[in-house]
């Protein structure tokens, strides 16, 4: 009897060991696996992919189902750090993941208050939880969740584990990790979140839309913060986690008290509209194709963008305008602007509404771009040997042509204004009036003169347009033929502004750049934009000539709703309409930005007499105007030498006291006209004189224009 006592004695005491020998040979043998799954779970974790501005500043993400983008721990602030471990683990640092006299305490406040008040669980539990296990409350699952906790804290140190835990705890409307939700409800990465924020953030972890829940009436629409009166409970966990920092001496008391004293501004989420959406859904688009990235919203790339925040918004603002005063007569309206040395695009607006309709206009929509074509027929004619006082008779035309099906049509171009030369009332830049079927070069640019353009592309032939502009990655329909002077060959409107850009870049062509590099998620550059030495499109001189004749548009000519007073920069630009005001374009300059306006009906619609120098110049003026106030000032490129010489802008002669019209035209030496103007014999007007405004002229009796200028301003000439 006392034997078989004696053997149930050592079984009960060696029962303990056996079962700890066991558990201990278990663990080690689950233990690979344990690191094995918390490694591939880790791998898994869903990363936005960020947008970044050309700054290299945060601006908006392409987001996945959930919210997060990963850091460092070394990026996330001291104060929110401290924050977190105070209310969630102040222990962290002492247990070696379960923390035995956290379990004791809370069960015993539990007991003491006869409900759950208080959880024992560490950091390393909570993370074992979000990674690995479900958040069922059974001994089964609590069992491994402290084997597992002892796992991690074996293979991984101290700061691993809060930096993973600090990545992926969720913390409300769809935001997982402290870098996302400091972006989100402050506005603010996580390093720079002041005290009272950080503990802000730290207080609503254990149950954050419970703390921020909105009224179901509520209307995000009349509200960018948290009315205060939501923020009650969560300002309360704030003060407890303050209150923890300050017992456990991790802050002073100046700190707490300023701590306390700050008022929070808490921005309410808002996953949709993403910021910029034309923009970002083009970079989505580029992602997708050019650099065969099939998985974007949630790879945790980072991309580094041209946009500029600030041109972004005003371009925003203006387009928002031109609809809200509500007497347009088109529905949809696109805007583009690119830095023309680099090809960069600034900003970008694709459509009037974004959440309406995402068509992209500027990059998708293929439009007739009118006269607005011009500025490349009349460069490519400058290359071909015209100079800018050649003579020209605007006159009805009439042109065979031959279509694709061997049927031949007849092709007679029109004015905007179905009048001719003789017919017309000209206006001089003294206001005065006279009448003329004559035109150089540069007026009948100026005028945007259809006749004439379609006689230059005669003259220079279409093979040499076409090249030329396919050097602008503008692509034309040969078959066209001669219609093609006018714009008749759909464009991208991207394209177009992008084509201006030798006008302002000494000659070379930049292509539309949109991303400057791309990270993966792990740091590693993907992609660098490398910008391609090409040749340039047109000479210097040719360049200098296009910009006196773009910036002759803004001032005499068509595109003069596009200027402002006051204005103090060299601007210039040219406007296009298409037939029966399908298409109104404004694509204009300075030495800093090009932007491209277009206004316009997707369906191709009538816009009754709605032309380019109306809306879309306006558009474009008060979107370049604040766009320049904010940009820096670019450094003027060296001057050509050239003469500048009174020019009659009728007869391209050296220009008289006689001369109705009468502009300094540059000139390069040995393509200085050499005889005073024919039409309008008389005295010549000295160098450097551009208008005639002697004593002398005015006693002339000049039979091309009225003595006294018209009392009102003199109308403004639109274009086809």
């Amino acid at each position: 009897m006392k034997r078989i006592v004696w053997i149930l004695f050592i079984g009960l005491l060696s029962t303990p060991i056996v079962i700890i020998v066991g558990a201990c040979i278990i663990f080690f043998l689950w233990y690979p696996q344990i690191i094995k799954d918390f490694k591939h779970s880790v791998s898994q974790l869903r990363e936005n992919t960020a947008i970044y501005d050309h700054r290299g500043q945060p601006y908006t993400i392409i987001d996945s189902i959930e919210d997060r983008q990963i850091i460092q721990r070394q990026q996330v602030g001291r104060y929110l750090q401290l924050s977190i471990l105070a209310i969630e683990d102040a222990r962290f640092l002492q247990h070696r993941g379960v923390d035995i006299f956290r379990v004791f305490g809370a069960l015993w406040t539990n007991l003491k208050e006869r409900r759950y008040l208080q959880g024992g669980s560490t950091i390393t539990q909570q993370l074992v939880k979000i990674m690995l296990l479900s958040p069922e409350k059974t001994l089964h699952r609590k069992i491994k969740e402290v084997f597992i906790a002892w796992a991690l804290e074996l293979h991984f140190s101290k700061w691993e584990i809060l930096e993973y835990y600090l990545n992926t705890i969720y913390l409300g409307y769809g935001n997982y990790g402290v870098q996302q939700a400091s972006l989100s409800y402050f506005n603010r990465p996580a390093i720079t979140l002041t005290l009272a924020q950080s503990a802000f953030i730290a207080g609503i972890i254990n149950k954050p839309e419970a703390y921020l829940r909105l009224p179901k009436n509520f209307k995000k629409s009349d509200h960018s913060y948290f009315p205060n009166n939501i923020l009650v409970q969560a300002l309360r966990r704030q003060r407890k986690v303050l209150a923890q920092l300050y017992k456990h001496n991790w802050i002073n008391q100046a700190e707490y008290e300023q701590a306390t004293q700050e008022k929070l501004r808490v921005l309410i989420p808002a996953r949709f509209p993403v910021k910029a959406p034309y923009f970002v859904q083009h970079i989505r688009m580029l992602l997708k194709k050019r650099h065969q990235l099939s998985r974007i919203s949630s790879s945790g790339y980072k991309i580094y963008t041209t946009l500029d925040p600030a041109l972004q918004t005003i371009a925003e603002k203006e387009i928002e305008k031109i609809f809200q005063q509500g007497s347009s007569q088109f529905e949809q309206a696109a805007l583009v602007a690119i830095e023309p040395q680099t090809g960069h695009v600034k900003a970008l607006v694709g459509g009037k509404n974004y959440l309406s309709s995402q068509f992209n206009r500027v990059t998708q929509a293929n439009r007739q771009p009118g006269s607005a074509f011009k500025t490349i027929l009349y460069a490519t004619a400058l290359e071909e040997g015209f100079t800018v006082n050649s003579r020209f008779t605007d006159e009805p035309l009439s042109f065979e042509w031959q279509e694709a099906d061997g049927i031949v049509s007849l092709y007679e171009p029109r004015n905007f204004d179905r009048l001719f030369g003789a017919e017309r009332e000209q206006i001089n830049a003294d206001g005065e009036v006279y009448y003329e079927d004559a035109y150089t070069f540069a007026k009948a640019f100026e005028q945007s003169m259809n006749t004439i353009a379609v006689q230059i592309l005669n003259e220079i032939g279409i093979k040499k347009l076409t090249q030329k502009a396919q050097q602008l990655n503008l692509f034309l329909r040969k078959e066209a033929g001669l219609c093609l002077a006018l714009g008749c060959s759909e464009v991208k409107i991207l394209h177009l502004a992008a084509a201006y850009t030798p006008f302002v870049n000494q000659g070379y062509y930049s292509e539309p750049v949109f991303i400057k590099s791309i990270e993966d998620s792990s740091g590693k550059t993907i992609y660098q934009h490398q910008p391609q030495k090409t040749e340039p499109v047109f000479s210097e001189w040719t360049v200098h000539q296009m910009n006196q004749l773009l910036r002759g548009v803004v001032l005499r000519g068509t595109g003069r709703r596009a200027n402002w007073k006051g204005n103090k920069h060299f601007i210039g630009g040219k406007t296009g309409t298409t037939t029966d005001f399908r298409d109104a374009w404004f694509i204009g300059y300075a030495p800093e930005l090009i932007t491209g306006v277009w206004v316009g009906n997707d369906d191709n619609t009538s816009m009754k007499n709605e032309t380019g120098g109306r809306s879309a110049a306006q558009i474009w003026s008060r979107f370049m105007k604040q766009a320049l106030s904010v940009i820096p000032d670019r450094p003027k490129a060296p001057p050509l030498a050239y003469k500048a010489f009174p020019t009659c802008r009728v007869s391209g002669e050296l220009a008289t006291y006689s001369c109705p019209d009468v502009s300094n035209f540059h000139y390069p030496a040995g393509q200085l006209p050499h005889r005073p103007c024919s039409i309008h014999p008389g005295f010549l007007l000295p160098e450097n004189e551009s208008v005639a405004t002697s004593p002398f002229t005015k006693t002339l009796n000049n039979r091309f224009s009225r003595k006294t200028p018209p009392k009102i301003a003199p109308p403004i000439p639109d274009d086809e």
